[in-house]
Parts: structure tokens; sequence; C-alpha cells
């Protein structure tokens, strides 16, 4: 996006808001991991962060933070036996079924007119 000769300086900050609103990074969640051997690998913290988002739909809690501090998370059991509690608790039910109502659209299904208008 170019500002043009003559342009207001308002516009020079809308173009700076929509750059800054349509980055990647500001729209999705990335974890970027360490390079490893020609590859990529999450970091504890960033494993712990991508669980609690994919089943929570947010931040980790202590005690997952604890086991990524502790290095639990850096082996399938550990990560497994944390998957285990978190998909145990609440949260994990509630995000799942917000995210297939928002998917399927029945999260609209009561604003919908049963005659059509």
């Amino acid at each position: 996006m170019q500002i043009e000769a003559g342009a207001r300086p308002h516009d020079g900050v809308l173009v700076l808001l929509q750059m800054l609103l349509a980055h990647p990074s500001f729209l999705y969640r990335t974890e970027l991991g360490v390079p490893v051997d020609g590859g990529h690998r999450l970091t504890a913290f960033e494993t712990a962060s991508a669980m609690s988002y994919l089943l929570w739909g947010a931040p980790p809690d202590a005690l997952l933070m604890q086991a990524a501090a502790d290095g639990v998370l850096s082996t399938s059991a550990g990560r497994r036996l944390q998957a285990e509690r978190m998909w145990a608790d609440p949260r994990a039910e509630q995000h799942l079924a917000q995210f297939a109502a928002s998917w399927w659209g029945t999260d609209k299904v009561e604003q919908v007119a049963k005659n059509g208008r």
C-alpha cells in the first residue's frame, strides 16, 4: 500500500492500521519453534501454548506452565498426560462445542426467522 501525493495525515494512519490488522501475525497465533536438524521444533512453552489454545481456546494454566518448565512436555508421555488432564476439564467441552457451533453455523439458528423473513 502506498500513500499518494497530497494525502491527508490521517490517511497514513489508516494505511498503517490496515497493514497491522491484516498481518498474519496479528490474525493467527503462531508458534515458531527453534531450528533443529534442518527443521523446527516447538519449545516446551510453545507446546504448552499450542495445546492450551487447541483444547481450551485460552492461555495455558499454571499446571501446564509448570509442566513446560519441568520438561514434562518434551516427552510424548508427558504431553499425553497433560492432554488427558485438559480434556477432562469442562473448558475443553465448552471450547469444542463453541467451535462446532461456529463451524456448522448452528450458533445462528436462533436468529433465523421461521417464516424466512
